[in-house]
């Protein structure tokens, strides 16, 4: 939700910007830096020069006199008591982050699926932001909650303080709906974790020296246990300092079914995929085209590949004969792909409770394909038609049989 408002935020002042006759000329508040410089993320004298052109643009959009009533026009449509509440699904629940005049920072509640298909949804408050932050006394902003499968019971809530990068993990009990003492607890850092089961998180963070990277994230993983201090986490996997960035994720399927999976980003586009075995211990490299990601699992997947241990799918042989959910980057249609060859397929074994699944890697191009998948699962019937030029623009694509348009 809070990307998706920053964005909406964003659009806004691009087009005040785009609307404003600036002045012809203006005054530098200093010279621009050296590239080594402005490289050093954390550096002082880059951020200060970042802070000053913040500032000069600031007072430039001020001192136009539309400046208050396009503010006020976009602080009432973040805060509009009837816009929509964006639901994540986890634990057999619905899951929402809410802003508006009475709670700046945010509440972070909860209700069922019935309730949330009602015009007036029955929502339970999990965490209040505002009362955290004033009995803290810290200036806390909500960046998500990572919950155990399947019950969601025990969550990984992400504070940042100001809305900072880095962050804070503080596990959370939604059943008594606090934080619990003597939980998980991530200090202050660039870092991201998943749950690989109740005991065990993987993490990604700065573990000290040499372990970040050069545009100042985190690219060692390794497997911190309940109860164990930080410095006894064991490495799993090791990046170089020229990623951007090395984070663990766990994919479940809707029958209790999970992947761990390491995905080491060589840049903003380019990423690769290794799926990590808890029981051997062992990481296997999935032999996939760089610009693509995994975002889902099914239970097809696992049976392809997995078996289940428990509430854990643990790794087998002919790990080539995955069947993932993937999308390209910038085109983004969602397809069923076999990872022995690269000639996808439609599919539509997703049942609808796991169509937020979709949504992901959403851009403006496929959007009309992902819709007409989205109503090919659901029983409706498609809003907007399903066009093959969708999928050309992905060279890794070839052309697919659609059915009736």
């Amino acid at each position: 939700m809070r990307h998706i408002l920053l964005a909406m935020t964003s659009l806004a002042w691009t087009a005040l910007a785009g609307a404003m006759v600036l002045p012809a000329r203006a005054t530098p508040v200093d010279v621009t830096p050296s590239r080594t410089v402005l490289e050093q993320v954390e550096g002082k004298e880059a951020l200060d020069w970042v802070k000053a052109q913040n500032n000069r643009t600031a007072a430039l959009l001020q001192a136009d006199p539309r400046y208050q009533s396009f503010y006020r026009s976009v602080l009432s449509v973040e805060q509009a008591s009837g816009r929509l509440p964006l639901p994540d699904q986890s634990g057999g629940k619905v899951w929402n982050f809410w802003q508006d005049a009475a709670h700046s920072k945010g509440i972070w509640r909860a209700t069922t699926r019935a309730s949330f298909e009602t015009a007036d949804p029955d929502w339970v408050n999990e965490l209040d932001i505002d009362s955290l932050s004033k009995q803290e006394g810290r200036d806390w902003v909500f960046q998500g909650a990572d919950c155990l499968a399947p019950d969601a019971r025990h969550c990984l809530v992400i504070l940042s303080l100001s809305g900072e990068d880095a962050s804070f993990y503080r596990e959370f009990d939604t059943v008594d709906k606090k934080f619990i003492p003597g939980g998980f607890e991530l200090p202050h850092s660039k870092q991201r974790a998943a749950w690989l089961d109740r005991d065990t998180l993987l993490v990604s963070r700065d573990w000290g020296p040499d372990t970040m990277t050069r545009s100042g994230y985190p690219f060692s993983v390794r497997v911190v246990k309940r109860g164990e201090p930080l410095a006894a986490a064991k490495e799993i996997y090791r990046g170089t300092p020229d990623d951007m960035i090395v984070e663990p994720q766990v994919l479940h399927d809707s029958q209790g079914g999970q992947i761990a999976i390491i995905q080491r980003n060589l840049d903003f586009f380019r990423s690769e995929y290794r799926v990590y075995d808890p029981v051997t211990q062992n990481l296997h490299l999935l032999n996939l085209p760089q610009k693509m990601r995994i975002e889902a699992i099914t239970p097809e997947s696992l049976s392809s590949g997995l078996t289940r241990t428990g509430n854990r799918a643990v790794s087998t042989v002919r790990a080539a004969y995955w069947q993932l959910i993937l999308s390209l980057q910038k085109c983004s249609p969602i397809c069923f792909l076999p990872l022995t060859g690269m000639r996808p397929r439609l599919t539509s074994v997703l049942p609808p409770e796991e169509l937020s699944l979709l949504f992901i890697a959403m851009c403006s191009r496929p959007y009309a394909f992902i819709m007409r998948l989205r109503a090919r699962l659901s029983g409706m019937k498609p809003r907007f038609p399903c066009h093959r030029t969708f999928l050309h623009h992905c060279n890794l694509l070839t052309p697919l049989n659609h059915g009736p348009q």
